[in-house]
């Protein structure tokens, strides 16, 4: 039996006021992805794209590249810890470096060094000097069965993503329609974001770039933590290695998810709105984090149809998907 999906801390009058707002709004479009509606805050998406794809990097700049609930945060969080040396958590959000998130002004001023992390396609990023300065990639993927499931209850935790969503989590069939054969979900569909990745890896092979699956880094954290390692070619350990992959663990990372909301909830450049917002509708974030928990939602009928478009979608693609 599928469980229920967690509430979220009862909202203010004032976060229900903005929801209505963000309600009335048309969900911009650009390069036929569907956004999320701007927040309080936030310059208009065309500002914001125009700024991200003409921003300037540094050398050391890393980024990683996900589809929503691949386990961005998670491996966010290993990253930061090699590349600190140490198997200590951020002090900051990984919110804090997320180029659709964050004012490209707080983005620019932020120190050195910088792991970028973001959900967003490449043809929104700052890709010319991705090129020149051939920067390091990280992607990592994760089952789109497992995607879906997840990626409702984060929608269902939160008003502000139901709205996002247009109705969609009113039930897991509605959702599993819109995720899998919809062209409007929010930061676009998983199977055009598997495709514009590899393509542009074939594109550009100059630079270098890792994809990791989240099932494998579930599977054998250590190795995983290990290969990231090797790739950055940061000198580490097998006991950094260690160390870094039980504090990265799901458990310990569930457990820290309120500190490092706290510390979110104050960020720099934060409206008093968008404060209001955050504290009753940040999303469930961490739940499960299982391989295979979609076996508790799909029907029999639902796997049938999934299984036939994943076939067709990813026959010519070279990421392998595990779904257990």
């Amino acid at each position: 039996m599928a469980d229920k999906p967690t509430p979220t801390t009862e909202p203010s009058q004032e976060a229900l006021d903005l929801i209505a707002n963000l309600a009335k709004q048309e969900l911009p479009v650009i390069d036929g992805i569907t956004l999320f509606p701007g927040l309080p805050g936030m310059k208009p998406w065309e500002e914001k794209v125009t700024e991200l794809r003409q921003m300037t990097l540094r050398d050391d700049d890393v980024f990683l590249l996900t589809y929503m609930k691949a386990g961005t945060h998670w491996l966010w969080e290993v990253i930061s810890m090699l590349r600190k040396g140490r198997a200590e958590h951020d002090k900051n959000t990984k919110e804090q470096l997320m180029m659709e998130a964050v004012d490209t002004e707080i983005l620019n001023s932020t120190p050195s060094p910088r792991t970028f992390n973001t959900h967003l396609p490449f043809s929104m990023l700052p890709v010319p000097e991705m090129k020149a300065r051939r920067l390091k990639l990280v992607h990592v993927y994760r089952n789109p069965k497992d995607i879906c499931v997840s990626l409702y209850h984060m929608t269902k935790s939160s008003m502000m993503m139901q709205v996002s969503s247009g109705g969609a989590a009113d039930s897991f069939a509605s959702f599993f329609e819109h995720f899998f054969f919809s062209d409007k979900v929010m930061l676009g569909p998983y199977f055009r974001y598997m495709r514009q990745m590899h393509e542009f890896q074939q594109q550009h092979p100059q630079i270098p770039f890792i994809n990791m699956a989240y099932e494998d880094v579930k599977k054998d954290p250590v190795d995983s933590v290990k290969q990231l390692a090797s790739f950055l070619r940061l000198p580490v350990s097998n006991d950094l290695c260690d160390q870094i992959a039980e504090e990265c663990s799901f458990d310990r990372m569930k457990k820290m998810a309120a500190e490092k909301a706290r510390v979110q909830f104050n960020a720099e450049g934060n409206s008093e709105e968008m404060i209001e917002l955050m504290k009753t509708q940040m999303p469930v974030i961490y739940r499960k984090g299982h391989i295979g928990d979609w076996k508790n939602y799909f029907t029999v009928a639902m796997n049938e149809r999934a299984d036939a478009v994943i076939e067709q979608e990813m026959e010519d693609l070279p990421f392998t998907l595990t779904f257990e």
